[in-house]
């Protein structure tokens, strides 16, 4: 049995899905906890709930998780993992013109996450908050910023040619601050295009800086 534990010292997952059967109702609970998100918001989440939408007992649902918050931060880290492959995707196309440089794609991409379930992506995000280490939250935007910084050729390199870590962590930070207040106060602008350019000039501008 897995006791994962999250940095507020709650219990996060119960049991270890090793079987096939235990990963696919793990991932029926979540595809449902997303659906009620998306329709009523967390106030309207509870295990019960969950349970009876995704066609089990409750008692199914707690073999797996202990409460609601650790469903949260399972959702949120299968969230983070999502953006986290966007961006690389983006990054490993192939550049044919007039596709956007890399560095653009996966500042795009990253937005596109956001394009559907955004009310349940915004209590994820809360839950994220909650839950997550904050270190968990800045990694999917790392492989990006080490684009922007390569592209940009910066100043102020690591020993590999990516940021240095100070760099690292004020770009990832900014970036995702940027972005997650965006979701949180749903701005209108969360998908409009000069919102990709002003993230995008931000890490640019502050990796250039010397």
């Amino acid at each position: 049995m897995d006791q994962r534990v999250d940095r507020t010292g709650v219990e996060v997952r119960r049991r270890s899905p090793r079987q096939a059967r235990a990963r696919e109702m793990i991932a029926t609970i979540l595809e449902v906890t997303a659906d009620i998100l998306e329709d009523g918001g967390v106030d309207a989440l509870n295990t019960n709930l969950i349970a009876q939408r995704a066609g089990v007992s409750v008692g199914a649902v707690y073999q797996y998780f202990p409460n609601k918050g650790a469903i949260l931060s399972m959702l949120g880290r299968r969230e983070m993992g999502a953006v986290a492959a966007a961006a690389r995707a983006a990054l490993e196309a192939p550049v044919v013109w007039p596709a956007p440089s890399p560095d653009r794609a996966a500042i795009r991409a990253l937005l596109r996450t956001y394009d559907q379930w955004l009310k349940s992506r915004r209590a994820v995000v809360r839950a994220v908050l909650l839950h997550l280490d904050p270190s968990e939250l800045a990694a999917p935007l790392e492989e990006t910023v080490v684009a922007i910084s390569r592209a940009d050729g910066d100043r102020a390199a690591g020993a590999d040619g990516g940021p240095a870590p100070l760099q690292m962590f004020v770009a990832t930070r900014a970036l995702m601050g940027a972005v997650r207040a965006a979701v949180l106060e749903d701005q209108p602008f969360l998908r409009a295009p000069e919102f990709e350019d002003a993230l995008l000039a931000l890490t640019r501008n502050f990796l250039r800086a010397d």
